[in-house]
């Protein structure tokens, strides 16, 4: 098929061997960025068909969420809460006659439980023992006899270089309460689980995990009779277990995207996930004529630009693109066609000044896969500044800023361009964001009074 891409190439597979059973099919992606993209070739094939039976289509992590209705992924805030309601319930009780333990308040526990509610997150997508990694540091020699049976290397190498020096040698106050909290962690785990359980919620991790528990018991069935498995790339213990239970449960395919070049040569450190991939899960058959040899067989022109600012490279990017469009006729250069180009950037922010330098009648085909910060954009500001008003003012409420983002969809709305779709999914988000920012607000005041005892 050429010099097609990946998803291009599996969307037309699936659909010659699947195009009368689609409404049996689930398709599984790592996210919904390349969704967007499959679902756009399978229209290709489609074509003028007046009627088809769409695939259900999912990233993995709605995959997770819509089979486990009886809980609910709780967002960061609602978690951090919870998090912080656990920590001061263990560190009370563990500690209420030390005077050198201070529980933080709320505010001053927001950064670091950000980094243990990731941990926790980890723990449960690595399938590890929270019991056995939070063990006491005082029985960590102890440890040592049995750790492999539940650490992999590199989490017994994180933990050698934490505790590279001995107790005996620092008793310094900082890493004495370093010791009290950690041997206090998996207390604070389970704490924070039970609470969690308590209000029906998860984070990722957990719910992952329980989602493999309830497929692996049968107490799951998905809606589905083939499933295809499309782009992933390194997998977590988790996902490893999710995707043996799929494919031993259903008629499961594996479509995986790689270079020759990163498989055949086993000293390349680039190729060791897909051959762990390509091991435990082969490749479908339906690309078995598919060329994988992309580096070799195609040879890539590569331009270097360096500017003292990163801004003075941006006027050449246009001279560049119009050397390239000048250079290829009319019939080759059409609307219709993509141009096989990428540009690569050192920062992100600045994707938009590049996108203006784009000529218009390609910019529809332009696929960004660097993220581009929220707070670097004009919609941001925007709202930021509406809601400092409101808070200087002393009417910082749900009806006040819910009022802001209605008025300001309205004004985006009713611009002459059509709003781009980021534009309102952002303003949706923002509004779920502050909802759950102001339930803690109305809880702060006894979560700081939690942490002063």
């Amino acid at each position: 098929m050429g010099n097609i891409g990946f998803l291009e190439q599996v969307a037309h597979k699936i659909f010659l061997k699947e195009k009368d059973n689609m409404h049996n099919v689930m398709v599984l992606f790592p996210n919904r960025r390349a969704i967007r993209f499959f679902f756009e070739y399978l229209k290709q094939e489609v074509g003028d068909a007046t009627s088809f039976f769409v695939p259900e289509i999912f990233s993995i992590d709605e995959m997770v969420v819509k089979n486990i209705c009886d809980i609910r992924k709780g967002d960061n805030l609602e978690l951090l809460y919870l998090l912080y309601t656990a920590y001061c319930e263990v560190m009370k009780a563990n500690f209420q006659n030390d005077s050198t333990i201070t529980i933080e308040t709320f505010d001053e526990f927001y950064s670091w439980g950000e980094v243990v509610l990731n941990d926790f997150d980890q723990i449960d997508k690595e399938l590890v023992s929270a019991k056995m990694l939070f063990r006491n540091l005082q029985d960590y020699k102890d440890l040592e006899a049995d750790v492999n049976t539940y650490l992999t290397k590199e989490q017994i190498d994180l933990i050698n270089k934490m505790f590279n020096t001995s107790l005996a040698e620092d008793k310094s106050v900082m890493r004495q309460n370093f010791v009290k909290i950690w041997n206090s962690m998996y207390a604070i785990y389970e704490k924070f689980n039970t609470l969690l359980d308590d209000h029906y919620l998860a984070y990722s991790g957990k719910m992952y995990k329980e989602f493999a528990r309830r497929l692996e018991n049968k107490e799951i069935s998905l809606s589905c009779e083939k499933i295809k498995v499309i782009g992933f790339s390194v997998l977590n213990n988790v996902e490893q277990k999710i995707f043996r239970l799929l494919r031993d449960y259903y008629k499961t395919d594996f479509y995986w995207d790689y270079d020759k070049y990163y498989l055949d040569d086993k000293t390349n450190e680039a190729g060791i996930f897909i051959r762990e991939n390509l091991k435990m899960f082969p490749q479908s058959e339906d690309l078995k004529d598919m060329s994988f040899d992309n580096i070799a067989t195609n040879p890539q022109e590569i331009n270097i630009i360096s500017s003292p600012y990163e801004t003075t490279s941006l006027p050449y990017i246009t001279m560049w693109l119009n050397e390239i469009l000048s250079s290829r006729n009319n019939e080759t250069i059409t609307r219709n066609k993509k141009l096989n180009l990428a540009i690569i950037l050192n920062d992100e922010s600045l994707v938009p000044l590049v996108m203006k330098t784009l000529p218009e009648e390609y910019r529809h085909q332009t696929n960004i896969t660097m993220g581009y910060p929220f707070n670097r954009t004009f919609l941001y500001h925007e709202v930021l500044e509406k809601l400092n008003a409101l808070v200087d003012c002393g009417n910082f409420n749900r009806e006040n800023i819910f009022n802001i983002i209605k008025q300001t969809a309205q004004a985006l709305s009713q611009e002459e361009k059509n709003t781009d779709w980021w534009q309102v999914s952002a303003l949706k988000k923002i509004c779920l964001e502050l909802d759950g920012f102001l339930s803690i607000l109305e809880k702060n005041e006894m979560l700081n009074s939690i942490g002063e005892r």
